[in-house]
């Protein structure tokens, strides 16, 4: 017995510590853990929408995360993928473990400082900064707002030293922990909700997403240790590895600062609307999130490493191909999704959080946000890769410039159209101004790699008009169903609605695309047909990629 729970916990570690060897197995890992964190993230805004509904306190606890989400983007997205991952894999790459480890643990002990630094700020700034963020607000709401972000506040530290821990894993092609983290996290939150919740109200709720922070960067450490790490207590400031970092993640970290405007002036708008502004806006963002976390973030997170490996050897050819390929592939996963959201808006709301207090018109308003994000889901998506393949070339201020430019119309238009169109005013202007950003992004990018722009336009000129089509096939199918066949005011009602126009609507999508010849679906099927086991895939032992590009015999140096 013994040797059978030792031989269990063996295989089961070294699956967990499994390094993926292509870019698909890469992004199956990637994709398969965002798609449980993003459920289980649903499941956490259900039991919010059950027990706050789109209210005054709902709208105080999406408020109340804005500012430790400005530290967190501070502290990590501008720095982790634009200039982290990429210095730390050169380190690897050149089998300089030593320097890997030594720089990896001062970017570790500067993030302890400043994060520190920012929650302390953050602390004592509370009433201020709510007065800022909220002015909308009413007193006893902004006093409720200062309790939850004195909570929530420390909670970027705990997630800043997991994202650079996952950072360094990620540099040696595995995926699954780092990726897993945000799963633990949104189980620290259900936990909050379940349990914390009745005795604290909502301050338990915060407390919750405090628990979930810790269990995020728990879950890392273990293959971390696996991989050798050794750790170095040093604060050096004239390292040139450390400068490089800052010089490459200053504009990313600019970018993610003025980029975080877009979410306060979200809510800070909102605020000044009706009670359950700020919660239809948060409700129906964090459906669009969904599809551009598993396909768009996924896949772009997973090229990343290979896409940084080709630009350093000088290997342009094959970088071009892993981008054009990756690009298409994102496309052709989100496009779909997108129609599905703007067509079946309200059933898919119903469905997600009709529950509890989530009255009719929470329902009516939350669908029109994911409609009108929705509008730019292939932009949100597509430009997580763009942002990252700039990131491989070590070219960080385009992409910055253009953020700041974009964003700066996305708000001047949504503070234009607010008056007249209220919440829909907002995500339509901040819509238009990500899908602006995404469009000058891959016309800039394409003239910087030199990439044919015939191989790119049209296999996704054929994606469009495929999901043009199926707009069409289930608009119709809807209204028959809805207004002649089914009474959708029961839930089992609703869900045949949405199986049956799905079903119908999916199949028109690939038979369209397969008669048009999108190498999408061939890759789509090819992978259906030759993975033999769920561990093939996660590993990458089929050498099916979604590019040109395997990393077997190119193996990244470092620890094995």
């Amino acid at each position: 017995m013994f040797r059978l729970f030792k031989n269990g916990f063996k295989n089961g570690t070294a699956i967990l510590f499994q390094q993926q060897k292509t870019i698909l197995s890469g992004a199956t890992v990637i994709a398969l853990m965002v798609f449980i964190s993003a459920v289980l993230g649903l499941v956490r805004k259900r039991l919010y929408a059950g027990i706050l509904a789109a209210g005054p306190e709902y709208d105080v606890l999406v408020a109340a995360f804005r500012v430790p989400d400005l530290i967190f983007q501070l502290l990590v997205v501008g720095s982790l993928n634009a200039a982290f991952i990429p210095l730390f894999s050169r380190y690897i790459v050149g089998n300089k473990a030593d320097h890997a480890w030594k720089f990896a643990s001062a970017v570790i002990n500067w993030t302890l400082v400043f994060s520190m630094g920012l929650a302390a700020l953050g602390f004592v700034f509370a009433p201020q900064l709510s007065r800022v963020l909220t002015p909308g607000f009413l007193p006893e709401q902004q006093q409720q707002l200062v309790g939850l972000m004195r909570i929530i506040i420390l909670s970027p530290l705990l997630l800043a030293l997991s994202s650079f821990i996952g950072g360094m894993i990620q540099s040696f092609r595995r995926f699954l922990l780092p990726f897993f983290s945000p799963v633990m996290y949104n189980l620290g939150a259900i936990i909050g909700i379940l349990f914390l919740y009745p005795p604290l109200g909502i301050k338990g709720l915060a407390w919750g997403v405090l628990l979930g922070s810790v269990l995020h960067l728990i879950v890392v450490i273990p293959l971390l240790r696996h991989l050798g790490f050794k750790f170095s207590f040093c604060l050096p400031w004239r390292d040139p590895s450390l400068r490089e970092m800052v010089r490459l993640a200053f504009p990313r970290t600019l970018w993610a600062g003025v980029y975080q405007l877009r979410e306060v002036a979200e809510v800070g708008f909102a605020s000044l609307l009706s009670a359950g502004s700020i919660s239809v806006l948060d409700y129906g963002q964090s459906l669009v999130r969904l599809p551009v976390s598993i396909f768009g973030a996924s896949i772009s997170q997973a090229s990343l490493p290979a896409l940084s490996e080709l630009a350093a050897r000088n290997k342009m050819e094959q970088f071009r191909t892993t981008f054009i390929n990756s690009f298409l592939q994102i496309l052709y996963l989100v496009m779909p999704v997108s129609v599905i959201f703007i067509v079946l808006k309200i059933p898919i709301v119903r469905l997600v959080f009709g529950t509890g207090d989530f009255a009719w018109w929470d329902t009516v308003y939350t669908s029109w946000v994911l409609a009108l994000f929705s509008i730019s889901l292939f932009a949100q998506a597509g430009k997580e890769l763009i942002i990252r393949a700039f990131y491989a070339l070590k070219e960080t201020d385009t992409p910055v410039i253009i953020g700041i430019l974009s964003l700066l119309i996305g708000i001047i238009l949504a503070a234009i159209l607010m008056p007249q169109w209220r919440v829909r005013g907002l995500a339509f202007g901040f819509s238009v101004g990500i899908i602006l950003e995404f469009v000058v992004l891959l016309v800039v990018f394409v003239k910087r790699a030199e990439i044919n722009l015939e191989k790119l336009s049209w296999p996704a000129a054929k994606i469009f008009f495929a999901s043009a089509v199926m707009a069409v096939a289930i608009y119709l199918p809807v209204r028959i169903l809805d207004e002649v066949f089914i009474d959708t005011t029961k839930v089992v009602n609703l869900l045949v609605l949405v199986w049956v126009v799905l079903t119908f609507g999916g199949s028109v999508y690939l038979f369209l695309t397969w008669i048009l010849g999108c190498e999408e679906i061939r890759l789509f099927f090819s992978i259906l047909l030759k993975i033999r086991s769920w561990r093939d895939a996660l590993v990458g032992m089929n050498d099916l990629t979604v590019d040109s590009v395997s990393c077997e015999g190119e193996e990244m140096g470092g620890v094995e």
